[in-house]
């Protein structure tokens, strides 16, 4: 895990008038990220010529980032300043596994074989973003937000590939 602090200075200037605008933000930070893969396989000699391989893999992977900031927005022409304060976070979540397979028939005649193979593959990705901006103020409203993203991709593959020598 990260943690840390950060503080920036921010100046905007317009190409369309004399204002300049100013933010400072002072605020704690927070990155975290995990995983874990877990991986089997088994390849087995049925005869001298016949070959099969299986493989598995599964994968779990989680990050979460966090922060809290206090901003100051303002101008140089001295109107009023701006404080407020802004919570977030943010999570992802995701599952994937893959498998393999493959068969391999190697035949009398030197060189020619059949090869099998096939693979499917999964993947699904939560990701939960959440944000609270308080203006720190008595006329102006407290505003949250909240995302959540959910994606599943399936892939599944099939081969048969006869090897014949040239000559």
């Amino acid at each position: 895990m990260r943690v840390g602090n950060s503080t920036s200075n921010y100046q905007t200037f317009s190409d369309t008038s004399e204002t300049i605008y100013y933010r400072d933000e002072e605020g704690d930070r927070q990155h975290k990220r995990g995983g874990h893969t877990f991986k089997a396989g088994i390849d087995y000699d049925f005869t001298e010529n016949d070959l099969f391989s299986f493989n598995a893999q599964y994968m779990l992977r989680d990050r979460s980032r966090s922060n809290d900031a206090n901003y100051t927005r303002y101008t140089n022409l001295n109107t009023d300043t701006l404080f407020y304060d802004t919570n977030g976070e943010n999570k992802d979540d995701e599952t994937s596994y893959d498998f393999t397979s493959t068969y391999i028939h190697k035949f009398d005649k030197k060189g020619h074989e059949l090869q099998i193979s096939g693979t499917y593959s999964a993947e699904d990705e939560t990701e939960t973003d959440y944000t609270k901006l308080d203006p720190l103020s008595d006329t102006l409203i407290i505003e949250e937000t909240l995302f959540e993203t959910t994606e599943s991709h399936k892939l599944g593959t099939f081969q048969a590939d006869y090897v014949q020598p040239f000559g």
